[in-house]
């Protein structure tokens, strides 16, 4: 299957690493032209004279591999026969190198190249041995087999013939090319939306300490063969390098119709204002991450005894880090339970395998936003650096203190981390304090809620504490966040509530709050949550409430009956 990238025009498969395989030889010794040889010829002219080899060497010199095959450099070649290559095979090779150079297409990128000349060339000298058989990475970075008898599944008809500059076997068929999971998005029907996403970002760097080195000119090393290996950001995004044949992964892909559904569905949740630079870029590539992320499975982390009761994607963060990451242990983000059953995110996707593990064709998509990106953002008072917002001097905002909970103390487990923000007033003033809360998605609805701490939180003796700290608080909460013009709209008074003074108080402030802009991965969070204590001087005498403010943490959580919107 062909297609249309926006970057390059692919033939239904991306190049995996051009890695040279792992030798105990030095350098020089793979390179320099051998001295003892079985044929006194280079594999070029052993190749182009042979009749029987024709077909094959046509496709090679088409190509322009046979320079390197003429070259110092050393090859192991496994070149199919006529008989089993056959004139119409070459013709339709040839048809589609020339198809592909026509468009422009990279060498790197030609399927020709890629799935049939590169796939029965390796670099280095390879003798098969009696009684052994060995692992050759052939210079497309895929993995064949040999051994006396055969290599990557064709009989021999002769090897080990040993030449100046390599060894050329003579084998029975094509040794077949089998696409890995990255390769195999754009050979499947019905995956071209996520295979030109993905493959957009593909770029190849030149590997100078790989290449080979043919001289100087002009005070520049010029190179005899530029090995070109393939990098792709999205690699490092979905913590899986999908294109390597050295691991093994399953990964669930959405069909077209899917994929375009998802798109329409989760491009408003990270709609930036006029004022983030590279908006655009920014809402057309997080829309399409939220469908990727979460949706790649190392085999390594995931064995076959595990996976039907639960898998976990190579964007879960393991239970230790969670508190870290999402502010609390109990978040399991990007991990699925029972995958398979009915409704599950495997249950109905069809297996097609792949050289380094398997895709699974989902013409449903299974995973709920809310196992993934769609997620609670916690904010703890106490990591003042990024929670605390600095406001201008018209307003009191005066210097935190963190409390730690006793481990016995009460209330110790029941404050998130043990440990919260005590607020003293200056004076006989009421204070505001502003925290900024990051991560919020636009066009979603969250409850927000407020959770503080009682007075009696942070002592291990709390009968020694004053009554005075035991009283209630009385606070006006305000949200500001970023319009979509840029302007900031600071001024919405989202509830009037008051602490009970003696409990560690979940409180719900708003329920279906809605952010018309996204602050997901901003460096700077764009919503701010201003905390007012309103407590009048009469109260304060009165002995009925009390300024200080303590809080342990602020909440955005989903609404439930966003789940099906």
């Amino acid at each position: 299957m062909k297609y249309n990238n926006l970057y390059h025009k692919m033939a239904g498969l991306a190049l995996a690493t051009l890695a040279v395989a792992a030798c105990s030889d030095d350098w020089n010794e793979h390179y320099d032209a051998q001295q003892q040889t079985g044929v006194n010829s280079t594999l070029w002219q052993t190749i182009s004279g042979n009749e029987n080899l024709s077909h094959f060497a046509e496709v090679i010199q088409t190509c322009g591999y046979d320079k390197n095959l003429n070259s110092n450099q050393v090859f192991t070649v496994f070149a199919p026969t006529n008989e089993y290559f056959t004139e119409a095979d070459k013709t339709a090779l040839i048809k589609q190198y020339n198809e592909e150079k026509a468009a422009n297409t990279k060498d790197e990128d030609n399927s020709t190249i890629k799935q049939f000349v590169q796939n029965h060339i390796a670099l280095y000298n390879y003798s098969a041995a009696n009684g052994r058989e060995d692992t050759l990475t052939m210079m497309n970075g895929k993995y064949l087999t040999l051994n006396t008898q055969a290599a990557g599944g064709q009989k021999i008809l002769s090897g080990n013939q040993l030449h100046n500059n390599g060894i050329l076997y003579i084998i029975e068929g094509v040794t077949p090319y089998d696409h890995n999971v990255f390769e195999k998005l754009g050979a499947i029907e019905g995956l071209d939306s996520i295979a030109e996403f993905l493959y957009s970002y593909n770029k190849y760097e030149f590997i100078p300490e790989l290449s080979v080195p043919g001289g100087i000119e002009n005070g520049q090393t010029v190179y005899l063969d530029s090995v070109m290996q393939l990098q792709n950001e999205m690699f490092s995004q979905l913590n899986a390098r999908i294109n390597s044949e050295d691991s093994t992964y399953w990964m669930l892909a959405p069909n077209n119709d899917e994929w375009k559904r998802l798109v329409e569905e989760y491009t408003p949740y990270y709609t930036y204002h006029k004022g983030v630079e590279k908006r655009d870029s920014l809402n057309y590539t997080l829309a399409r991450m939220a469908i990727l992320e979460g949706s790649i499975f190392s085999r390594t982390t995931n064995p076959d005894a595990a996976i039907q009761d639960s898998i976990r994607s190579t964007h879960a963060i393991p239970y230790a880090a969670r508190k870290y990451y999402y502010g609390s242990s109990e978040l399991a983000y990007y991990e699925y339970k029972n995958p398979f059953d009915e409704g599950r995110p495997f249950y109905g996707a069809e297996a097609i395998a792949a050289s380094n593990g398997t895709v699974w064709k989902a013409n449903i998509w299974n995973i709920d936003k809310k196992e993934t990106f769609y997620q609670t953002v916690i904010v703890e008072a106490e990591d003042i650096s990024s929670s605390l917002k600095e406001v201008d001097e018209t307003t009191t905002n005066p210097n935190p203190s963190v409390i730690s909970v006793p481990r016995k103390n009460p209330f110790y487990n029941l404050i998130s981390g043990n440990s919260y923000v005590e607020i003293y007033p200056q004076g006989s003033t009421n204070t505001t304090t502003t925290f900024y809360i990051p991560n919020v998605l636009s066009n979603i609805e969250y409850d927000l809620y407020l959770i503080t701490a009682p007075g009696t939180a942070g002592v291990e003796d709390t009968s020694m504490v004053a009554p005075i700290n035991r009283l209630p608080n009385k606070l006006r909460l305000t949200l500001g966040w970023y319009k979509e013009d840029g302007t900031e709209d600071d001024e919405r008074v989202i509830s009037e509530i008051e602490t009970s003074g003696i409990k560690a108080d979940t409180i719900l402030v708003q329920s279906g709050v809605k952010f018309p802009t996204c602050s997901v991965g901003l460096q700077t969070p764009q919503v701010t949550l201003s905390i007012n204590t309103r407590v009048s001087n009469r109260e304060i005498t009165a002995g009925s409430f009390n300024r200080t403010l303590r809080v342990d943490c602020i909440v955005l959580k989903p609404h439930e009956e966003s789940e099906s919107n």
